[in-house]
């Protein structure tokens, strides 16, 4: 048996080893969530306490099985000697009642000795157990459960291998270890009472472990019962007045321990920062706690329900589901320095009170939700998003609530931004992304690892030279994206974060005009543009150069999305470096209008376009080229279709070529001398008429 355990102890050390192999190539953020323990098998810990709990139980049915037999003895013992001093009996029969107490006496002391050590056996037995719930729970407690826990804050952050499924397997181990827990329990009382019904003086040297290991197992049960009271779906972290808002909550071992014959209710309240810091410390009574966890500061509308099994068709779950609580009231702490009402924390308090044991034993237990930031207006959301962000982010295990450090390494802050734009664009941010972020922060550099972000940097001092933060113009991009470009950003169609001088070097290099760029305005909030090589008219001539459309927001994408403006615009031929429109824009394009149907009123529906006056097209170009490459060649040559004939525009003009060429056949047949004056008044108003000033004549005429 023990050559089986230590072969498959082997090979669970050999599949961690790989599994922390595999798990090096993780980004940091998911190596944290997993094996922080080691090489150690939970499962096979509380199988390993399984046996123990039937080991001790075998022995505690021993146990009972002798002291009864010794009882038995016992009285036959007390009957004998009490036959012996009645005075009644013969000398013969006292002689062998005599003999009889004698043997009686040295089996009883046999048995006394054996009882002894099988109780201090059974008590040996029973504390490997308990060190074994105590190893198994601090496993569970102190890694499964806060790893699975701090995944649920990430996941806030977008961290992409949360899953609330993970509960049900935390819900096994709670539910298996609750179980032995409860039957060590029992058997360490069994034992108590075995000794009460029949005391043995322990041997000189010897303490007594039993009520110490029964304490121990009632305080295992106690943290094990109110620890696992946790918020399976927690509440939205910016949580806006008056709007409804969902919580989960479920206790991991309250089926197993039946609470739910009498199905406790559970309460909700909002406290303040102070308040959670006060009801985590562990030097505060329980009567000072429980007056905090009586007050609040807001009120909650339908904050209180009763907890109910369900099937989630892998096991049975104690939860309670809030659907539709809603904050009517707040009241705010003073205000510390410059903080804004968007950096005040609060959090949701769930509190409920249940008996385990037919009412033997009674817990209060209760749970923190994550930090939450309250806004009234939809304006604070961006800030508020800021505040929980960076709370998220950078909250360390065992903080006072709720406490955060005031300046970062950017690389931390680097992986908690990619962390959130991934999870709300569908694909990671590159290494030139995240140096394009830095440098705004710090400046163009050549490294950035040891650079340190202030939360005043990040979210409160504006960016040089404009008027807003660098969490403003990063969250209203990734909102942008997450509303809008999703697709093309998940289809790396859109390059996004690059300054404004990259792109123009990059375009300026690809040497072709055409070729363009989808890039994230650093001047406008929430704006997209356009940067392309392009021609533009400048006097007589034309120039080439780098051109940037004015940047699209979410207004312009309402009426029409980019794929489609990238489509109207002929200028746009190759999207950068090389790759042709058509190829990478085409799934994402509108339908055909051509090829829309005719309204139902009989109208025909019409469409917006998008129209970049003043810029040539390539082809345009080539077009103007040719016109003056004419205009230039004195010998006139008609162009001819595959055919060889004669196109219509150059026939047309061919014949008014011969059209003047006849005018001018006709001026060299006539035998007319421009000087000579001929005189037709004479025909028409005879000789007299004719002579004198024609100009005068008229008027007179006229007069």
């Amino acid at each position: 048996m023990k050559l089986v355990q230590t072969v498959r102890h082997c090979l669970n050390a050999e599949r961690e080893i790989l599994s922390q192999v595999e798990n090096s190539a993780q980004p940091y953020y998911q190596q944290q969530m997993f094996h922080q323990s080691g090489p150690v098998d939970l499962n096979q810990i509380l199988s390993d306490i399984a046996q123990e709990k039937i080991k001790c139980e075998n022995a505690l049915r021993l146990l009972q099985q002798k002291q009864e037999h010794f009882i038995i003895k016992y009285q036959d013992n007390a009957q004998t000697e009490q036959q012996i001093n009645s005075g009644k009996c013969s000398r013969e029969v006292l002689g062998k009642l005599q003999e009889k107490k004698r043997l009686l006496q040295n089996e009883l002391t046999t048995l006394a000795q054996q009882l002894l050590n099988e109780r201090l056996a059974l008590a040996d037995l029973l504390q490997n157990a308990i060190n074994g719930m105590m190893e198994a729970q601090k496993i569970i407690l102190e890694e499964r459960l806060i790893e699975w826990k701090r995944a649920q804050q990430l996941h806030g952050n977008g961290y992409p291998d949360f899953q609330v499924g993970h509960l049900d397997v935390l819900q096994k181990w709670c539910e298996d270890l609750a179980v032995l827990t409860w039957s060590i329990r029992q058997q360490l009382k069994r034992l108590q009472l075995l000794r009460q019904q029949l005391p043995i003086a322990l041997p000189t040297g010897k303490s007594d472990i039993v009520p110490g290991l029964l304490d121990q197992a009632t305080q295992l049960l106690s943290q094990l019962i109110t620890s696992t009271f946790v918020i399976e779906s927690q509440p939205p972290q910016v949580l806006k007045k008056d709007a409804r808002f969902s919580a989960k909550v479920r206790l991991l071992v309250g089926a197993k321990l039946s609470v739910h014959l009498n199905p406790p209710t559970v309460k909700a309240t909002i406290i303040s920062e102070e308040q959670a810091r006060v009801l985590l410390r562990t030097v505060v009574g329980q009567d000072q706690r429980a007056s905090h966890m009586s007050e609040s500061c807001g009120d909650i509308l339908n904050n209180s329900s009763t907890m109910e099994v369900q099937n989630n068709g892998q096991q049975q779950v104690l939860v309670v589901t809030f659907r539709n609580m809603a904050l009517k009231r707040i009241k705010r702490a003073e205000k510390k320095g410059n903080e804004t009402v968007t950096e005040e924390k609060f959090s949701i308090l769930f509190q409920s009170s249940f008996t385990v044991g037919e009412g033997e034993l009674v817990f209060q237990v209760w749970t923190l939700s994550l930090p939450v930031v309250v806004i009234v207006h939809g304006n604070q959301e961006p800030s508020a998003t800021a505040t929980v962000l960076w709370d998220n982010a950078f909250a360390q295990p065992a903080r006072p609530p709720f406490a955060v450090p005031d300046e970062v390494l950017w690389p931390d802050l680097s992986r908690a931004l990619n962390m959130k734009f991934t999870a709300a664009a569908g694909a990671s941010l590159n290494k030139q992304h995240m140096d394009y972020l830095a440098s705004k922060l710090f400046g163009v550099q050549e490294e950035y690892s040891n650079c340190l972000v202030k939360w005043s940097a990040f979210n409160k001092e504006p960016l040089s030279p404009r008027n807003f933060t660098f969490w403003e113009w990063f969250y209203n991009l990734l909102k942008l994206v997450k509303e809008w470009l999703h697709d093309l950003w998940k289809d790396g169609l859109i390059h996004g974060f690059v300054s404004k001088q990259q792109a123009s070097n990059c375009l300026l290099n690809s040497g072709k005009p055409g070729t363009f760029m989808l890039r994230f305005s650093d001047s406008e909030l929430g704006g997209l543009t356009i940067s392309f090589l392009g021609s533009r008219q400048n006097g007589a001539s034309d120039h080439v150069e780098v051109l940037a459309l004015q940047p699209y927001s979410d207004k312009d994408f309402r009426i029409r999305g980019l794929a489609d403006r990238v489509k109207d615009i002929p200028s746009l031929l190759w999207l950068y470096p090389d790759r042709k429109k058509e190829e990478a824009f085409l799934k994402h394009w509108g339908p055909d209008p051509s090829n829309a149907p005719s309204l139902d009123d009989g109208y025909v529906p019409t469409i917006l376009v998008s129209v970049v006056p003043g810029i040539r097209t390539p082809e345009q170009e080539r077009q103007q080229d040719a016109v003056q490459q004419t205009t230039q060649n004195s010998t006139f040559t008609p162009i001819q279709n595959a055919e060889g004939s004669i196109s219509p525009q150059d026939l047309a003009f061919l014949e008014s070529l011969d059209h003047f060429g006849e005018i001018n056949d006709l001026n060299t047949m006539m035998d007319y001398n421009p000087c000579d004056i001929i005189n037709a008044n004479q025909f028409l108003y005879g000789p007299e008429e004719s002579e004198g000033d024609p100009d005068h004549r008229e008027v007179e005429r006229m007069a």
